[in-house]
């Protein structure tokens, strides 16, 4: 993690490579000192408002449509955050000249999972909702005469969805084969959208199956981290896998299914886990079936115990 400031899209540009998918949504566009690509998505205010005023330029717009990024259109946004798979970047800085050149930005750069699932969540919330905008749909922004100033918008505030930045320790076994079967119909398709839509491959994509009404089911969020305790029924034993991020949830039928970004996972055995868990001064300490959240000064010393 570390803070860019300067030429923040001078900094961005050095990490992004043709093999990079890059989803951003900058409120206000103006310059294309962003290295987009095709197949990259763009968010902004191109509401006439924006164009208008001069805010959004359909001219840039034009010129990223032409390299094959897919651009939408979300009024009121206000967001300036980019994200890959593997990182993201949250800041000050508009796609604008005045923010390489004149005005002084800062923006958090970070390769935190959890921030990178929360960030994709975000985008998603707001890409679904919305139709990508089309050659006929810049030919009638470029045809707006920008006058600048035009009244001001409604007071009145869209609710996003919120994401969550809880962490949770529950236990988890195999599901037996004939649910296995069932599953596929639902978790295959799932699985394959949420790929294509944040560019992990599919084998890094796991998920539990859960049921009831604990804590978890209801309220988890994505963005949300699970630390799993599992057991194996056939050996009888049982190691801990280290947290990791929820990057979607689906509710149906009184079946929840949290799905997560494994890539960084570790296992250990219960055996080691619970040695060097008797060395932390834990604010409640964990046992096998532990199904609860856990505070934010455990999960820093608990992370530890993967190391």
């Amino acid at each position: 993690m570390k803070i860019l400031t300067g030429d923040v899209w001078k900094q961005i540009n050095s990490k992004l490579t043709n093999h990079i998918k890059i989803e951003a949504a900058i409120a206000y566009v103006t310059s294309n000192n962003l290295k987009l690509k095709k197949g990259d998505v763009l968010i902004c205010d191109a509401s006439k408002r924006c164009i208008a005023n001069g805010e959004t330029s359909a001219n840039i717009l034009e010129h990223y449509f032409k390299k094959g990024v897919v651009i939408y259109s979300k009024e009121k946004l206000h967001a300036k955050v980019l994200r890959s798979k593997d990182f993201v970047v949250i800041g000050s800085a508009n796609l604008s000249l005045n923010s390489a050149e004149s005005l002084v930005e800062a923006a958090l750069f970070t390769n935190d999972k959890a921030s990178i699932s929360q960030i994709a969540a975000f985008i998603y919330s707001i890409k679904k909702k919305l139709i990508p905008l089309n050659s006929e749909d810049i030919s009638k922004l470029k045809s707006i005469a920008v006058v600048r100033r035009l009244p001001a918008l409604s007071k009145r505030k869209e609710n996003i969805e919120s994401f969550g930045t809880n962490n949770w320790i529950l236990p988890v076994h195999d599901l037996k084969e004939k649910i296995v079967e069932l599953e596929k119909k639902y978790t295959e398709p799932r699985i394959k959208e949420i790929s294509q839509r944040t560019g992990l491959l599919q084998d890094d994509i796991q998920f539990i199956r859960c049921t009831g009404k604990r804590n978890l089911v209801k309220v988890g969020k994505q963005g949300d981290r699970l630390m799993q305790i599992y057991k194996n029924k056939e050996t009888k034993r049982s190691v801990v896998i280290s947290f990791c991020p929820i990057i979607d949830i689906t509710r149906e039928n009184g079946i929840t299914r949290f799905y997560y970004d494994s890539r960084d996972s570790i296992e250990v055995s219960w055996t080691e886990f619970e040695r060097k868990t008797k060395k932390l001064e834990l604010g409640r300490p964990v046992k096998k079936n532990s199904y609860r959240s856990v505070s934010d000064n455990d999960v820093v010393l608990l992370s530890t115990v993967f190391k």
